[in-house]
Order: structure tokens, then C-alpha cells, then sequence
């Protein structure tokens, strides 16, 4: 009878094995990546506003030391950022910030 013991406790350890890779999977415990969520309300929040004043973009300044003035300002990052059509520094800054826009400053 030892040998239907060992075919009856395999069964079992197979059957748990499969169950416990099924539940990592569903799970996303599998170590597979996930796929990228979509942005957060934050990210949605960064709009372009026309001010009175104009200052320094702080993506050319930062870039190249030049002052470029604008009168485009984004609130959520506290930033004045250029929007021509010669250049486009709010997209590029929003771009190259995504996952942090907000804290760099």
C-alpha cells in the first residue's frame, strides 16, 4: 500500500502546487510587470495658464543659462514654461517629468 500512498500525497502536492501558481498569477505575484496604469488626476491637472507677468522659463534657463521671458505658467508645478510654436518647453517639461512633475521645481 506505500505505493498508492505516494501516488495519492504527489497528487495532492501538485494539485496545491498549481493552485498556489494560479493564485500568484491572478495576483500579479508571478513577478511578470504589470502593465503601465494610466496617469493620475495630478498629471491630468497641469494646464497651461496665461499670466500678466512675464519671467524666465525655467526649462531654458536650466538648459542653457539664457533667459527666455514667457507669460505661461503651470500651477501645479509652480513653473513659468514656454508654449510657441518655435518651442514648446511646458509639453517637454511635462514629458520628461511625468512620474514627478510637481515635486521638482
Amino acid at each position: 500500500m506505500t505505493g498508492s500512498y505516494d501516488v495519492l500525497t504527489k497528487s495532492r502536492f501538485e494539485q496545491q502546487a498549481f493552485r498556489t501558481e494560479l493564485v500568484e498569477q491572478l495576483l500579479g505575484l508571478d513577478g511578470a510587470e504589470s502593465a503601465h496604469l494610466p496617469p493620475g488626476p495630478e498629471q491630468l491637472q497641469h494646464k497651461p495658464q496665461r499670466m500678466e507677468k512675464r519671467r524666465n522659463c525655467k526649462m531654458c534657463y536650466d538648459d542653457s543659462k539664457v533667459e527666455h521671458k514667457t507669460k505661461v505658467f503651470c500651477s501645479t508645478c509652480d513653473l513659468y514654461l514656454c508654449f510657441t510654436t518655435s518651442r514648446n518647453c511646458f509639453a517637454q517639461w511635462h514629458d520628461m517629468n511625468a512620474t514627478t512633475a510637481g515635486a521638482m521645481r
